[in-house]
């Protein structure tokens, strides 16, 4: 069973001051990227793992995650 993570996750912090989420200043600014990718070391696929990257580029290891609510309220 591979346990690695399937893509990079694009975040919205800066790679600089994770706790700046007003980043990105400009559409040119670098992102930060987490988690590892499928044919990284296991040991980058996990959350505290970081890399930052230009938004231009692209690869079959940079994605996204979507969260959504679940729609069924809580009883």
């Amino acid at each position: 069973m591979n346990l690695r993570s399937c893509a990079w996750r694009w975040c919205l912090n800066a790679f600089e001051d994770p706790d700046d989420v007003d980043f990105p200043r400009t559409a040119d600014d670098p992102r930060v990227l987490r988690g590892g990718a499928w044919h990284d070391d296991p040991g980058f696929a996990r959350v505290a793992s970081r890399r930052r990257l230009h938004p231009g580029n692209r690869g079959d290891d940079v994605g996204f995650r979507l969260c959504v609510s679940s729609p069924i309220p809580e009883r």
